[in-house]
């Protein structure tokens, strides 16, 4: 039930607040920097799967073992530390083999990871405690 609760939690805050991100602030962003390299159509499915695998990952590494001892800090810094790994091996791998991959979009990617990643993880942490 723990689990379900956190899961649940990170998802919940996890797709706000991208969907806030990709759809209203960097609306325009992603296709001035690489929208030459986007397809017309986001697959939804795949996006759906990394939804899920990325938010599992985060419930076990960064949620659970604050729910069990650490707090919310641990939460937050644990989940923080995923986005800089997750999103930051996503845009220097992109920087280093891609032509025409902007620094920039790197960077801002990662820093998104990182809070975006720490918030879910708060959000799964808090989840979490509730009802116990």
């Amino acid at each position: 039930m723990i689990f379900t609760k956190a899961f649940v939690g990170s998802l919940a805050v996890f797709l706000v607040l991208d969907l806030l991100w990709l759809r209203v602030i960097t609306r325009d962003y992603y296709p001035r920097q690489i929208g030459h390299l986007m397809a017309e159509n986001a697959q939804l499915g795949a996006a759906a799967v990394f939804y899920l695998v990325y938010l599992l990952g985060l419930v076990h590494l960064a949620v659970l073992p604050a729910v069990r001892g650490g707090g919310w800090s641990e939460a937050a810094l644990s989940g923080a530390v995923l986005g800089l790994v997750a999103y930051g091996t996503y845009g220097f791998t992109n920087l280093a083999v891609l032509r025409e991959w902007p620094l920039a979009m790197t960077l801002v990617d990662t820093a998104w990871g990182v809070v975006l990643t720490g918030l879910a993880s708060l959000g799964g942490f808090w989840a979490a405690q509730w009802g116990r």
